[in-house]
């Protein structure tokens, strides 16, 4: 290695390092929601509906659903289950992109199976 040049990053370390970003990121911001709807609940004394566990996601897409301690925390645990699918859906563009077809549709079919058993137990 000639003096003064850095290593070129393989493509396999450009895989993990989207993929560690997107852990980081996301699991900070699913962190601060979780723990800014558990403040909000200490703050005020309120405590969550027992009848309703969680938000109907449709509440979640308007702000009113949001500004809630319960929509905090429930939008908190959605990106926090979004992330590991988000981490898998770039592995599957990367094979893709690589042109490595089998990789990218085992992914794909991973995906697509995820998918069903989530619309299934509605």
């Amino acid at each position: 290695m000639s003096e003064g040049r850095l290593p070129q990053a393989s493509p396999t370390n450009a895989l993990s390092r989207s993929v560690a970003w997107v852990l980081q990121v996301g699991t900070g911001v699913a962190i601060t929601l979780i723990t800014a709807g558990l403040a909000w609940l200490a703050a005020t004394g309120e405590q969550g509906d027992p009848d309703h566990f969680a938000v109907p996601p449709a509440a979640l897409t308007r702000l009113e659903g949001l500004v809630t301690a319960d929509g905090l925390l429930n939008l908190g645990l959605l990106v926090l289950m979004a992330v590991p699918v988000i981490c898998v859906a770039i592995g599957a563009v990367w094979y893709a992109r690589k042109r490595a077809w089998l990789y990218s549709l085992m992914i794909i079919g991973a995906l697509l199976i995820l998918a069903l058993a989530v619309l299934g137990s509605r």
